[in-house]
């Protein structure tokens, strides 16, 4: 069964017993294990079959066949990422949006995470884009991409692309000093919690230093019922100078409740809205 041939592998990899998982049809629900309740709401597995499955050093990935959508679906620690049929509609929000706001057209942007490439895919539409930096810690959620998710991955082999795998906390931190005002914007794609270092304001006020003044941040956050991740999020970005914050609501036919992602700015920018020539864009 689908759900023992997870745990028991997973359990191997970390080692840690996990619990089981209930099937009721139509959703796999986690129970309340500490480690892998992420925020608390079921991820749609629908019906089908595991394609792919391999471990990196952070993380348990898998690639499903939902034969009932004919959709591809990639998890990574059991958690749902994308779906081929819905990934568009949190992919362009994550990008169009803050590169909307912009008061001129984006020249350099810099990507955390996303290793799926569906980000950095709808960023280099954007005619004006010269060049991406995407620092994503995980190689193996890239080579996976492109294996299983080929239409999206093709971002990566844009010549305008600069990847990078390393951990992105660390990378910010220290490239800070040596690139200030490097970037137009930030778009941090990431799971909910790092797998390696932490969210901080020390983190947030690197990226400040590296985004050009009038540049904006954009950030995948949490679901509704996670308010005090919400609150936490948003304290440290303001102690790391992006004092204005917008909250961004997505919502996919892949997640069964919205989303809650954070478009910033520092105070040396309106609260981030609708740049006049948006439309035109």
């Amino acid at each position: 069964v689908y759900a023992q041939g997870v745990g028991d592998t997973v359990a191997a990899a970390i080692g840690e017993s996990l619990p089981p998982e209930e099937f009721d049809g139509l959703y796999w629900s986690e129970v309340e294990a500490p480690r892998f309740k992420k925020s608390g709401r079921r991820y749609t597995r629908g019906w089908g079959k595991k394609i792919f499955k391999a471990s990196s050093k952070q993380q348990y990935i898998e690639v499903m066949h939902d034969d009932r959508r004919n959709a591809t679906t990639l998890f990574l620690d059991r958690a749902l990422q994308l779906t081929d049929v819905g990934e568009h509609m949190y992919h362009e929000l994550m990008a169009h949006v803050p590169l909307q706001t912009l008061a001129s057209p984006p020249k350099d942007v810099l990507i955390i995470g996303a290793g799926d490439g569906g980000v950095a895919l709808r960023v280099l539409m954007h005619p004006s884009v010269q060049r991406v930096v995407q620092v994503e810690l995980d190689g193996q959620v890239v080579n996976t991409s492109k294996r299983f998710f080929p239409t999206i991955a093709r971002a990566f082999s844009d010549p305008r692309m600069d990847l990078r795998i390393e951990d992105a906390i660390d990378w910010a931190t220290q490239e800070a000093a040596d690139s200030p005002n490097a970037f137009d914007a930030c778009i941090i794609d990431s799971t909910d919690n790092p797998l390696v270092s932490i969210w901080s304001a020390e983190f947030y006020a690197a990226l400040r230093r590296m985004i050009r003044p009038g540049g904006v941040l954009m950030q995948n956050i949490a679901g509704f019922e996670e308010a005090d991740h919400i609150r936490n999020m948003l304290r440290l970005r303001r102690e790391g100078g992006w004092q204005r914050t917008r909250a961004v609501v997505m919502a996919t036919i892949d997640y069964e409740h919205p989303y809650i992602g954070f478009l910033s700015s520092g105070l040396d920018t309106p609260c981030p809205g609708p740049a006049p020539d948006a439309e035109a864009r």
